[in-house]
């Protein structure tokens, strides 16, 4: 693999509070550079439970099952750690690397425009685009404070602000699309990861149900309902049936 360590550069030791964080990361580190893959993915989940939303922490994770071979577990985590960082080169060549190792290699289907929409702006992290609505808000308030001290300004560049005014609307409104895109892709649109070797799919919510197909460990579907302990599933766009809820992690 291109990077199999990053060091968490984050939080964690700028206070005394996260003395225990610090502990396990040591550990953690420790651990997957004497090769007890095992112990580093123990030690980076218990991490992992007092540390929310750390792309360098899930990428670590995901570095840690894929040395125990638990492809699936590992995609799920690179999978996470790139809607945090969607332009980290690590994380993208490790979740290809992790990808190729699984035995149900779906062919890419074709994309509507809204789909097409949406990958292309998968370069940014809502954080990103949260950031920068609040700057464009900032610029939009800055603007109209000025006209409200100063009434001559709005007077003497009447047509430049009018024309500032424009662009900064045109811009929130493509801003505001972005962000519900997004929300749609990573947060809306619930999808999941097989962590088993293989399970079967049924025609429905129980196991007595005819099986439709076997899938297997690392394939990634869409998840539309659950019921009971099973979950319906869609795959290449296609519903396709439902799975154990135990035989997958949600990403």
């Amino acid at each position: 693999m291109k990077k199999l360590i990053v060091f968490i550069t984050t939080l964690l030791c700028l206070t005394p509070c996260f003395g225990a964080e610090n502990a396990l990361l040591n550990q953690a580190q420790e651990a997957y550079q004497k090769g007890d893959f095992q112990e580093a993915v123990r030690l980076y989940e218990a991490l992992s439970q007092k540390i929310k939303n750390n792309a360098n922490l899930k990428y670590n994770l995901g570095n840690a099952y894929y040395q125990t071979k638990e492809y699936g577990k590992a995609i799920c985590f690179y999978e996470k750690a790139l809607k945090l960082s969607p332009r980290d080169s690590d994380i993208q060549y490790n979740l290809t690397k992790a990808k190729q190792q699984i035995i149900d290699q779906t062919l890419p289907t074709k994309q509507s425009f809204l789909l097409y929409g949406i990958d292309k702006i998968n370069i940014f992290s809502i954080n990103e685009l949260l950031l920068s609505g609040i700057i464009l808000l900032m610029i939009f308030n800055s603007l109209f404070i000025l006209i409200k001290i100063n009434p001559q300004l709005k007077i003497k560049f009447h047509l430049r602000m009018t024309y500032m005014g424009v662009f900064i609307i045109i811009m929130s409104l493509i801003w505001s699309l972005f962000l519900i895109l997004k929300i749609h892709k990573d947060i809306w649109t619930q999808k999941g990861v097989i962590i088993v070797p293989q399970t079967e799919i049924k025609s429905g919510p129980e196991n007595h149900f005819s099986t439709v197909c076997v899938l297997h460990e690392g394939t990634q579907f869409k998840i539309k309902e659950k019921q009971n302990s099973f979950a319906l599933i869609q795959l290449n766009s296609k519903t396709i049936g439902w799975i154990l809820i135990t035989d997958f992690w949600k990403i």
